[in-house]
C-alpha cells in the first residue's frame, strides 16, 4: 500500500500527525529537556510501523557558528524531527535499528567519509543562526538497497523549499546539492519516498556548510553577484579567488590541470537545474604554463572527478572543448585551433548534449564540438583557471560574462 499518514510522539503523548508527503511536523516553543520521539506510518489498507524512538535534546540556544574552515553537517547539533528506518547515522549509511550500524556513505561507487544516512521519511533540523553562506551536499540512494528504493531530497530554509531533487532511484548517479542559505536561521532537510516505502537508504553525502565569515571550499563568495560563489575544484596546492567589478570578473586559480581523471582549479559558479548556457570573454590570462587554462565550464560538483564540459583558452595551445563523461573517468579533447586573449568562448547544454563554440567577435559562432555527457540535472556553471603548474596561481579576467537558462538551441 501507499502511506496514508503519519503520525508524530513524544513519548506516549501524540504531537500531531501529517496526510500529505514529506509527513513533517513541526513542534515549536519546546522547554528545554530531553525527549522521546517516535513516527507511526499508516498505509491506506491499515497497515502501520512506528521508528525507533530517537532521543532528541533540546537547549535554550545553540553556539555560535566556526568561522574560517568547511563544517560538515554531521559535526553540529542537529535535531531529527524524523526517520523512518533506525536512527538517523552520522558519516555512516542508514542501517537497522541500533546507533552506528550502517555501512560506508557510497552512491554510484563513490565513497564519502562526512555525512548523513537517513531513511525515508525523515527530516533532520539544522541550526544556522545566521552563520553560514552556503549549504552544499551529494545526495543518492545508497549502494547497499542496489536499485532498489526511491526518494526525493528537500532543503528548506526558513520554512521555504530551497530545492527539490525529483525522484532519486537506486540505479541512478548522485546529485549536487549547492544552495544559498545567507542570513538564514534554520536549514531543514527532508527526504520523502517516490512512491514507496522500502529500501529508502538515502545519503547526504558531504553534506557541509561555509561559514559568513570563512572562505570555506578554497574560495568564497565575496566580491561576486548575488547567486554566485566560488571554490577549489579538487585539492590544489595554493588557495584560488574570484570577484566581480563593474563588469569584469578576475579569477584566480592553481592546480595541475582540469584533465585525466582528476582535477584541480579554481571555479565561479552559480547552482542552474536544466538546460542552460554561458558565454563569457577571456580578457587576459596568466601565462604560468603552455596548458594553463581559462574559460567557461558546466561541471556536477567541485569534487575532483566530477563529470564536466569546458571551453577553454589557453596561452600557447589556443582553443578546446573538453569534458570528462564518467566521473573520475578519463577527459576528452577537440582542438578549436589557435587563438589567444582576448577570445570568446560559449558552452551549451540541452539535456545530455554538450557543445563548445569559439568566436572572435561574440556575434559569429564557430563550433568546436558536441559530446554526450550523463550530467545530473542540478550542475554548477561559471568560470573556471587552471594554472597548470600546481602551487603557482594563474590569473583571467572575463568581461561579457552571461548565463541563460532553458537553452532551445544554439549558434
Amino acid at each position: 500500500g501507499s502511506v496514508a499518514k503519519v503520525e508524530f510522539f513524544n513519548g506516549a503523548t501524540k504531537l500531531g500527525e501529517d496526510v500529505t508527503s514529506p509527513y513533517a511536523y513541526s513542534w515549536t516553543s519546546v522547554a528545554a529537556g530531553t525527549y522521546s520521539i517516535t513516527a507511526k506510518a499508516t498505509d491506506n489498507q491499515g497497515a502501520a510501523t512506528t521508528s525507533v524512538a530517537v532521543g532528541v535534546t533540546v537547549t535554550t540556544s545553540s553556539p555560535p557558528p566556526p568561522t574560517g574552515t568547511v563544517v560538515y553537517v554531521s559535526d553540529l547539533e542537529y535535531q531529527v524531527v524524523a526517520n523512518g528506518w533506525g536512527p538517523v547515522e552520522k558519516d555512516r549509511s542508514n542501517g537497522e535499528l541500533a546507533a552506528g550500524d550502517g555501512a560506508a556513505l557510497t552512491i554510484a561507487g563513490t565513497n564519502f567519509t562526512k555525512g548523513l544516512g537517513v531513511h525515508a521519511l525523515s527530516e533532520v533540523l539544522v541550526p544556522l543562526n545566521g552563520g553560514y553562506t552556503r549549504f552544499r551536499a551529494t545526495v543518492g540512494i545508497d549502494d547497499e538497497v542496489g536499485n532498489q528504493g526511491s526518494v526525493v531530497f528537500q532543503v528548506w530554509a526558513d520554512g521555504v523549499k530551497i530545492h527539490d531533487s525529483g525522484v532519486c532511484g537506486g540505479a541512478d548517479v548522485g546529485t549536487t546539492v549547492d544552495v544559498d542559505v545567507t542570513a538564514k536561521n534554520q536549514l531543514k532537510l527532508v527526504v520523502t519516498d517516490g512512491g514507496e516505502f522500502t529500501y529508502d537508504h538515502a545519503n547526504w553525502a558531504d553534506a557541509r556548510l561555509t561559514p559568513t565569515a570563512g572562505g570555506g571550499d578554497g574560495g568564497g563568495a565575496g566580491g561576486l553577484p548575488s547567486g554566485w560563489t566560488s571554490g577549489a575544484i579538487g585539492s590544489p596546492a595554493a588557495a584560488g579567488s574570484a570577484s566581480a567589478n563593474g563588469g569584469t570578473w578576475t579569477v584566480a586559480g592553481s592546480g595541475a590541470d582540469i584533465w585525466g581523471s582528476a582535477d584541480a582549479g579554481h571555479l565561479a559558479y552559480q547552482a542552474i537545474s536544466g538546460d542552460a548556457q554561458i558565454v563569457a570573454r577571456v580578457v587576459s590570462q596568466t601565462n604560468t604554463d603552455p596548458w594553463a587554462k581559462a574559460g567557461v565550464m558546466i561541471r556536477e560538483s567541485t569534487e575532483a572527478g566530477s563529470r564536466h564540459a569546458m571551453v577553454v583558452l589557453t596561452p600557447s595551445n589556443g582553443i578546446a572543448f573538453q569534458r570528462r563523461t564518467a566521473a573520475s573517468g578519463a577527459s576528452s579533447h577537440t582542438s578549436g585551433g589557435s587563438g589567444s586573449a582576448p577570445y570568446w568562448v560559449k558552452l551549451v547544454r540541452i539535456g545530455t548534449t554538450f557543445s563548445g563554440y569559439q568566436s572572435t567577435d561574440g556575434s559569429s559562432w564557430q563550433l568546436i564540438g558536441s559530446a554526450t555527457v550523463p550530467m545530473a540535472t542540478n550542475v554548477l556553471i561559471g568560470l573556471t583557471v587552471t594554472s597548470h603548474r600546481d602551487g603557482t596561481v594563474s590569473t583571467a579576467t572575463f568581461d561579457n560574462v552571461t548565463i541563460t537558462a532553458a537553452v532551445s538551441g544554439a549558434g
